[in-house]
């Protein structure tokens, strides 16, 4: 596990949000609650595009503004 600035690991604690986002959609559209699960698709595609990024990242890269970028280039 690679721990990224924050504490957070990524891309796994990425994929666990992005597991829960999955489940707030079906539980939305088995509500009939069309208009929530819209909104928590969009969200979803956002959280691919994180995810994407943060695959990408090497030790000393971060990702910045969806970007990745090398550590020192982002001082």
């Amino acid at each position: 596990m690679v721990r990224r600035p924050g504490g957070l690991a990524a891309p796994e604690a990425a994929g666990a949000v992005r597991g829960r986002t999955s489940s707030l959609i079906t539980q939305a559209e088995d509500a009939g609650l069309a208009r929530v699960a819209e909104k928590d698709r969009r969200t979803l595609g956002k959280l691919d595009k994180i995810i994407s990024a943060l695959e990408g990242t090497t030790e000393n890269q971060i990702v910045v503004g969806g970007q990745v970028e090398d550590v020192d280039a982002a001082s």
